[in-house]
């Protein structure tokens, strides 16, 4: 294995070099590639310094490259902890370009973690997913003094593990949107004014899949009209998963502005934000959130002295979690808050744990991203955002997106199962599905047929095949068939043929055919839909029948 870094060529960092070991050609490069960036205001330090700041115009992260000497005296002979430290400062140098401000905090993080886990790259860790860390492997396979063993071992570590989202999960975010819809209802205007980001996160980023950040830096005029349609625009990053492209740390060089139609209740919440905000200071940079809005509403409400920083960032939006959390969710509606390793935890029968009355699983900022992902593959999504997502995630991240849709689906299938019920339940904003479910009886007018039952109305009542033509002739596919196999059996065949979809869409999204075959697409997303609803509808039976889902 080596390292792919970036250096300087002619006052661009945009030439190409690897890094095998680090030897004093080496440390040259890491020193001009550090003068570099320093000469461009994004590194706010010096390089003798063991704490570094770093800025992307939006954020300015610390860098601490302190050690514990004595640690390292006691395991590294060839060293002194200044000369340890500097390859520290090396490695985080060739990182430059190739990862967020934030992400070099976490690489940090990580090789830290893992000096005292592995005695110095010298041993084998007991915790392997030490390993697992990002710049972990790569830092270790250029140390010089690397133990091979290790070395060997780290190489079977660096593959990616993605942990599926558990049922529970999805329940809760069901539920966090009936309680934040519910609040919103009556919720005073300061309570609005303290938590507006919240509610347009939720609600934008459940449209659009935004990452965090992408969200706190939509423009301050970010929407338009069209033809009476409303654009809005924001901004996204395409450096994400994408091999070769450079950090440049700067709001206008890696962002890109793209317009998306959202209907008009969206564009009302935007507006009366901005409405609400014009008694207080605009942000700093070019952003649609100031924090000042945000700050004073919070210090009046907790009684805290939070310090202004000029604009919204990820860091705010997480703290406004934790008080909604906290002050809304926990206190004034009463739920237990579960963190997402309790869900984790399975009963005598081998089953994920589903949630209790007043039981809600914490949600991450991050999660909004995903369940919009997943509810545009589900729904076959349009070609534009189709688009979007082959130029932002790569094959293996939407299959990720993809195994987790059987429990999504699921939750879908069980908010229906209860609006059935004489206590309905509001559904939640995200559903874009047909919610007539069908349920027969033995009353029902029917017909038999092979494997089962037909309830089709226009093939009993007056022999009209449009329903059979509509599943090109088979039946267990049909709505309107009840099968004489065991239900378990039925839908095991219905997931595996959504997953089979879902797993053609994957490779048409990520073709690299110049013109793709837009009608390959909308088949494809259309019989994906149908499989989905069937697969849906068949939950909401067994649920209707007393059984598991």
């Amino acid at each position: 294995m080596a390292m792919l870094v970036f250096v300087s060529n002619e006052g661009r960092i945009i030439q190409q070099k690897i890094i095998k070991r680090i030897t004093e050609e080496e440390e040259n490069i890491a020193i001009s590639i550090f003068n570099e960036y320093q000469s461009k205001g994004i590194i706010l330090s010096e390089f003798a310094n063991n704490k570094w700041k770093i800025t992307n115009e939006i954020d300015v992260i610390g860098l601490n490259f302190e050690v514990n000497e004595i640690f390292i005296k006691k395991h590294l002979k060839s060293y002194t902890a200044k000369e340890f430290v500097d390859i520290l400062k090396y490695f985080i140098c060739f990182c430059l370009g190739h990862y967020s401000i934030q992400t070099l905090k976490v690489i940090l993080a990580n090789i830290k973690k893992a000096i005292v886990e592995t005695s110095c790259f010298l041993v084998i860790p007991k915790q392997h997913e030490v390993l697992e860390g990002t710049g972990v492997s790569d830092f270790i396979d250029i140390f010089p003094y690397s133990n091979e063993e290790l070395i060997i071992e780290s190489i079977d570590y660096t593959h990616k593990k993605f942990r599926r989202r558990a049922l529970a999960e999805y329940e809760s975010y069901f539920l966090f949107d009936e309680i934040l819809n519910d609040f919103w209802k009556d919720a005073s205007d300061d309570e609005k004014n303290l938590y507006y980001p919240i509610y347009l996160w939720w609600n934008i980023s459940m449209i659009i899949p935004l990452r965090v950040t992408e969200f706190t830096v939509i423009p301050k005029i970010c929407f338009r009209k069209e033809k009476n349609k409303w654009m809005l625009k924001v901004r996204r990053t395409d450096l994400k998963g994408r091999a070769g492209k450079v950090h440049k740390y700067s709001l206008d060089e890696d962002y890109k502005i793209y317009e998306y139609a959202v209907n008009d209740t969206i564009i009302s919440m935007i507006q009366d934000y901005k409405d609400r905000a014009t008694k207080f200071n605009e942000a700093e940079i070019d952003s649609l959130f100031s924090d000042d809005m945000f700050v004073t509403m919070l210090n009046n409400t907790t009684k805290t002295n939070l310090e202004r920083m000029g604009h919204l960032k990820v860091s705010h939006m997480t703290l406004l979690m934790e008080c909604f959390f906290k002050y809304i969710i926990g206190r004034k509606y009463g739920y237990k808050v579960l963190s997402k390793e309790d869900v984790l935890k399975v009963d005598i029968n081998g089953e994920l744990k589903r949630l209790n009355k007043f039981e809600i699983v914490r949600i991450l900022l991050g999660d909004s991203r995903h369940i919009a992902m997943q509810n545009m593959l589900l729904n076959g999504c349009n070609i534009l955002m189709a688009k979007e997502i082959t130029g932002h995630e790569s094959p293996d991240m939407i299959y990720h997106y993809a195994g987790n849709m059987r429990n999504l689906i699921k939750c879908r299938a069980y908010s229906l199962y209860k609006m059935s019920k004489p206590e309905k339940v509001e559904m939640l904003g995200i559903i874009d599905t047909n919610t007539s479910v069908l349920l027969f009886g033995e009353e029902d007018p029917h017909l038999e047929v092979d494997g089962g039952l037909c309830y089709s109305k226009l093939f009993v009542l007056k022999h009209d095949v449009t329903d059979c033509f509509a599943v090109a002739g088979k039946c267990e596919k049909c709505n309107y068939f009840k099968s004489e196999k065991d239900s378990k059996l039925i839908r095991k065949e219905q997931e595996k043929t959504v997953e089979e979809t879902i797993e053609r869409l994957k490779i048409w999204l990520n073709s690299t055919r110049i013109n793709k075959n837009k009608d390959e697409f909308r088949v494809l997303a259309s019989k994906l839909a149908s499989q989905v609803e069937n697969l849906q509808n068949g939950y909401v039976r067994d649920l209707e029948e007393g059984g598991k889902i």
